[in-house]
């Protein structure tokens, strides 16, 4: 990493405040909380509270303040974050890291319901040596939702200046999660995460052992079944390739397709290792073909948690630094 990160840093200067006055896009608006009715069947929906009504217990529902528009329907012990709070503080991190500037890009992603939220921040001012000699940016990712798809995360990653592929890591230390609950604590989110920036040194050196260790075609269909949960292909990976990705079950699968095109991509550009396979996923997962703009950030965070689950297993990924 380039860059020395100095937390004791000034707040107040310019660059943090332009970054604070930044606005929230889709996400700007609040939500209210409010008792949650049934009306008796066959009655006005207008009806009476309390006349043709009756509360439901220990359930509140989210609404969204401008729209009137239900986002959720929660215990009482639900703690909801609003979008704009979870950027506020992912724009705290940055900040409290001494990293902001005009460099800064904020990428905001709401679905079509108000539902889902993910907040994409690319820092071009933390480069970081990739093993093939790529360049990567710091990425600081956000995921919230009032629908209970997702838990409130915020997560340090590595955007790859050649293809774009975001870097997905499964090192604990770059990531804060939390279900939407009493334990759920915005400060302590910004101080996890603040600290957790250096770690990538540590995650660089694992990518750069991954160069190192081979991954044949078997090795790389193996982990595409996986991936895709596709059980043609984890029968049968140890047979010829062709014979294996001509089976009908398989030709059909858009997922599989992506996937083995970009292991023959990187496969051709970084060598048959386990690195190439590690682009092949996070290839898979940054760039999603769907025609429903809405969808890209719910099946991106998806695909994502899919990616971490592999290459956290020891039995697709070497997991330690070599000595």
């Amino acid at each position: 990493m380039n860059n020395v990160i100095d937390l004791n840093v000034n707040t107040n200067s310019s660059n943090s405040i332009a970054l604070r006055e930044r606005g929230y896009g889709d996400a700007g608006f609040d939500v209210q909380y409010h008792s949650l009715y049934a009306v008796r069947e066959g009655e006005l929906p207008w009806a009476r509270v309390g006349e043709y009504s009756q509360l439901i217990p220990n359930r509140v529902v989210s609404i969204r303040e401008d729209t009137q528009d239900v986002l959720g329907i929660h215990s009482l012990n639900y703690k909801g974050v609003n979008f704009k709070d979870g950027i506020d503080r992912c724009r705290d991190i940055i900040i409290k890291s001494g990293l902001a500037d005009d460099s800064v890009t904020e990428e905001i992603l709401v679905t079509t319901n108000s539902k889902q939220c993910v907040v994409t921040y690319t820092l071009p001012n933390v480069m970081i040596d990739t093993p093939d000699g790529d360049k990567a940016a710091l990425m600081i990712v956000m995921t919230n939702s009032f629908n209970g798809v997702w838990a409130f995360s915020i997560q340090v990653g590595l955007k790859q200046w050649a293809c774009f592929n975001t870097q997905i890591s499964a090192t604990e230390g770059l990531v804060y999660k939390s279900r939407h609950n009493r334990f759920l604590n915005l400060d302590h989110a910004v101080n996890v995460i603040t600290k957790s920036i250096p770690i990538l040194h540590e995650q660089t050196e694992l990518w750069r052992e991954w160069l190192s260790e081979d991954c044949t075609d078997y090795n790389a269909l193996k982990i595409i079944g996986t991936v895709t949960k596709n059980q043609f292909i984890l029968n049968n990976y140890l047979h010829p390739t062709d014979i294996v990705l001509n089976d009908d079950e398989v030709r059909r699968s858009k997922n599989v397709a992506h996937l083995w095109g970009a292991w023959e991509k990187y496969k051709k550009s970084l060598g048959s290792n386990m690195w190439a396979m590690y682009n092949t996923l996070t290839d898979w997962s940054t760039h999603v073909e769907t025609k429903k703009s809405g969808s890209v950030a719910s099946i991106r965070s998806r695909r994502e948690n899919i990616v971490k689950k592999v290459i956290s297993d020891p039995n697709l990924f070497e997991q330690k630094i070599a000595a």
